[in-house]
């Protein structure tokens, strides 16, 4: 059975309301008392149960985090922002990987909800998604990191896709690419609609017809993106450029290219999306879109945060849209 603040007051002969004060650190305790009690805290290892706090009214220093991928290594590097950020501010964390389904990020917004956190963090999967209903109707404080809802009023810390898109093609087309690839995935995310847009924006920009851009949708799997890159990609003495929807796949990408028996980046040219830690370490260093991961998942607990500490009405809203910037490597 664990320690209750009761077993403490029976040891030390004092009342619960006693104990109470001193682990709460109200001032109607004298400062021996209080050593005493935290002390003998200690001694029987004692752990405060947040949820009763919470049911008391109290903050329960919990923050729900909602992503839908673990293994995505752009949603690891904005964990460990949103980790840091929480640890100083001495609150913890409940993660929850919803896995691209909707059913799971819907159950999943419900259950942090009935555990009263004081507040949530959530990269939605995408449009439409019944989640939204949950949180406008209840009292937590919560921002969205990744992607904006417009069917949703809410704080919101995301990246400009549609420009970090069109660095990526106007580059490959500045670069003498001729037949330029994107392939990417989710296509019933709002990320996916703007990047396409994105694309054909540097098409424009260049007055080259859109149907010269291939655009190829693939299920997000190393498999899928290297049998699609194997069988669609081929060269016939046009420099070929591939915008690929992320780094982990765009280095996929590199190595179907290269087991083709094609040049990278004499034949083949290869651009990826968000810069993150591994992208300088593939088996060709990836020139890269730079998306801000560590910067949105500090900003986005940092709103959080003054949300839930100022008590502010959740009509308030912030929405930070961060620029991508360009990184060229070896790739292309």
């Amino acid at each position: 059975m664990p320690i209750t603040m009761k077993d403490i007051a029976k040891k030390l002969n004092v009342s619960v309301v006693t104990v109470s004060n001193a682990l709460h650190n109200r001032h109607n305790v004298s400062e021996k008392t209080r050593k005493l009690i935290l002390k003998t805290a200690k001694e029987l290892n004692y752990i405060p149960d947040d949820i009763a706090r919470s049911l008391a009214g109290k903050d329960t220093k919990t923050i729900g985090v909602l992503i839908p991928d673990i293994s995505d290594s752009f949603f690891v590097e904005i964990l460990n922002s949103i980790e840091n950020i929480a640890s100083k501010n001495n609150y913890n964390i409940i993660l929850i990987n919803t896995k691209w389904d909707k059913n799971i990020e819907y159950e999943s917004v419900k259950i942090l909800l009935q555990k009263r956190v004081s507040g949530i963090l959530l990269s939605p999967i995408g449009k439409d998604s019944q989640y939204s209903t949950l949180l406008k109707n209840g009292n937590t404080p919560f921002v969205l990191f990744n992607y904006a809802d417009d069917t949703l009023e809410a704080s919101s810390v995301i990246n400009d896709n549609v420009y970090g898109a069109y660095l990526a093609v106007n580059y490959l087309i500045e670069k003498g690419y001729e037949k330029i690839y994107y392939i990417y995935s989710l296509s019933s995310i709002h990320t996916c609609d703007e990047r396409i847009k994105g694309c054909k924006k540097a098409f424009k920009k260049h007055k080259i017809p859109m149907e010269q851009l291939k655009l190829l949708d693939c299920k997000r799997s190393f498999d899928d993106y290297y049998n699609i890159t194997k069988n669609n990609v081929n060269y016939a003495g046009e420099r070929i450029g591939i915008f690929g929807w992320d780094d982990d796949l765009s280095a996929v990408i590199c190595r179907a290219v290269i087991d083709k028996g094609l040049k990278i980046p004499e034949e083949v040219g290869v651009i990826g999306y968000d810069n993150v830690e591994m992208s300088k370490y593939s088996i060709v260093p990836l020139t890269t879109i730079h998306n801000p991961s560590y910067k949105i998942g500090i900003k986005a607990t940092e709103i959080l945060l003054e949300m839930i500490e100022s008590g502010r009405e959740l009509k308030e809203h912030k929405r930070v849209v961060l620029k991508p910037r360009l990184i060229i490597r070896e790739s292309s």
